[in-house]
């Protein structure tokens, strides 16, 4: 198989899910742009069968395509994000999903949302894991000064093990708004179905504790936006 690089800028980000994993070959679904590799292999070290293996790799990034597309359309990626306890500073849902005792305090297993179960099945079928990443797109600012603190430090939400070499990824944009709310209901983010304005019995939003871990966006000009935040979806086979 022929090496093929991407020319799709980044920028075009926005309008697809980039799954990035070497530069093996491009294939185009559904307006995504599946980049095809195994990585970290030396050549002749290893007998494997890359065609193979390749159309493992985008039979898998193409359920999980169209999981991200049901759970961005349900609410139920935004909700999984807002799953944030301020009390006990972790991950959490009614469900009681196992959580780290660490500072970022991440889901060890993915939650019982929509979207946690899609993974959950894309795991078992496939044989692969998935961890779920938060990464802020615009930086903290500190306090009393302009000057960034933080710029795309990554928050783990969901984290089912350490990546290996047949490690890629799939991003997508969500956006967090200040009036936000974290524990949110079932429904409240569902973009088919009136927003729910009052969603927890504290009524605690993103911009009311300083202990939820992405930050707010000090360079975010539309006021009520909170942060523009790139989900990372890092797959492996296991």
């Amino acid at each position: 198989m022929a090496v093929t690089q991407s020319d799709t800028p980044a920028s075009d980000r926005g309008q697809g899910h980039i799954v990035e994993i070497g530069a093996v070959g491009i294939v185009l679904i559904a307006g995504v742009v599946v980049t095809i590799a195994v990585t970290g292999v030396t050549p002749g070290a290893v007998a494997v069968d890359v065609d193979e293996v390749n159309q493992s790799h985008v039979s898998t990034e193409a359920e999980i395509e169209t999981a991200l597309q049901a759970s961005l359309s349900d609410g139920s990626l935004k909700r999984t994000v807002l799953l944030w306890d301020a009390s006990s500073q972790q991950f959490t849902d009614p469900a009681g999903t196992p959580a780290a005792g660490d500072r970022e305090g991440q889901f060890l297993y993915h939650p019982k949302t929509a979207f946690g179960k899609r993974l959950e099945g894309i795991e078992n079928t496939n044989d692969v894991r998935i961890n779920v990443n938060a990464i802020p797109n615009n930086p903290e600012t500190a306090p009393n000064t302009s000057t960034p603190t933080t710029q795309g430090e990554r928050v783990r939400v969901v984290q089912r093990g350490s990546p290996d070499e047949t490690a890629r990824t799939v991003t997508v944009d969500v956006v967090l708004y200040d009036r936000d709310y974290l524990m949110p209901p079932v429904n409240a983010h569902n973009t088919g179905k009136p927003a729910i304005q009052r969603q927890t019995e504290d009524e605690t939003t993103v911009t009311d504790t300083g202990t939820y871990p992405i930050p707010e966006g000090g360079a975010v000009d539309d006021e009520p936006v909170y942060n523009t935040v790139t989900i990372q979806l890092v797959i492996w086979d296991v």
